[in-house]
């Protein structure tokens, strides 16, 4: 069974998805990145 706990506005639905979008786009980003390419690597840390 569901519970409601709070409601969210379409703007924050979006800001929400937006985000989490980004979020695993760095993950992945994370995931294919080496050490080597010391700039993009610090720009990801």
């Amino acid at each position: 069974m569901k519970k409601e706990v709070g409601r969210v506005t379409e703007q924050e639905r979006d800001e929400i998805q937006t985000l989490f979008e980004r979020r695993n786009g760095l993950k992945e980003l994370a995931q294919i990145l080496t050490a080597d390419n010391d700039d993009l690597y610090n720009r990801l840390v």
